[in-house]
């Protein structure tokens, strides 16, 4: 990776320089939302008895300013110890990259649950306006994988939030989603967690319910365009009794199907030939 130096500072390539603390901020791109307070005071003494393995990366975002691109375990860690200055990679790098590098990482380190993975995937396609396909690509995942990855955020907070308490994995959350609301949902995540359910397990249990459960009746429903279209016909037939003709209408309905027939006598309708047939429109 190729390093650069600001403000008059001698460039050079591949070689970590050492920046001030202070001026290192978060990447508000981190996907990672909840850091474990314990695990960075254990990488802060391991620091302080081994030191730093690995740099930090960072972009420049003023004369004196610098955005953390990736390692903010590690400069959290150095805020514990105190420490004021890091050993840190400058590179040279947009937005858009900086965010997927960030996302990349902590994928890597398997740092992000479920859940703040597929937020951060969504986050990448709104902010910067990117596709699944686009995302999937960057991030080294078929898209199939992405879209089951987005599919986890369709789960209401209260189930997220019960599902990491208990540990499940993310197909354990995955077959969640073949459940209908709240209440169940997290009564099916209780269950495997008061069983140590496996996935398959998980989705039998789901099946099982689901045979279980009867049927609703759909409501039936009147479409508002087929009264309309009822009305018309009523109106033809008004309009050719207007005309001397007198249709006959039947209506015929059973439990799925509403059958119309319109009988217009043919003597009616069919004039001798001298005379002036008859015309009548029909609105």
């Amino acid at each position: 990776m190729a390093v650069a130096f600001f403000d008059n500072k001698p460039k050079a390539v591949n070689r970590v320089v050492l920046l001030p603390v202070a001026q290192i901020h978060p990447n508000p791109d981190q996907p990672r939302k909840v850091f474990d307070q314990g695990a960075i005071e254990a990488l802060a003494q391991s620091i302080q008895e081994n030191g730093l393995l690995q740099p930090v990366v960072v972009r420049q975002r003023g004369r004196e300013a610098y955005e953390l691109v990736a390692g903010e375990r590690r400069l959290r860690a150095f805020q514990a110890l105190g420490r004021e200055e890091i050993p840190a990679i400058l590179a040279e790098m947009d937005g858009e990259h900086s965010a997927v590098l960030s996302l990349i990482e902590n994928m890597q380190r398997q740092d992000l649950n479920c859940f703040e993975e597929a937020a951060a995937i969504r986050e990448l396609m709104l902010h910067w306006g990117m596709s699944q396909q686009q995302v999937a690509q960057r991030l080294g995942l078929a898209q199939s994988t992405l879209a089951n990855k987005l599919r986890l955020l369709k789960l209401e907070p209260q189930v997220q939030e019960l599902a990491l308490e208990h540990g499940l994995s993310e197909r354990h959350c995955r077959a969640l989603l073949q459940l209908e609301g709240t209440q169940e949902r997290c009564k099916a995540v209780q269950m495997v967690h008061e069983r140590q359910m496996t996935v398959g397990q998980l989705e039998q249990y789901i099946q099982n319910l689901q045979v279980q459960q009867p049927r609703r009746k759909k409501p039936l429903i009147v479409l508002k365009d087929f009264r309309f279209f009822l009305n018309t016909l009523h109106r033809a037939t008004d309009l050719l009794k207007q005309a001397g003709v007198e249709p006959k209408v039947v209506e015929q309905q059973d439990e799925n199907t509403l059958t119309i027939v319109i009988q217009v006598p043919k003597g009616q309708v069919y004039r001798r030939r001298e005379q002036e047939p008859l015309q009548t429109r029909l609105y």
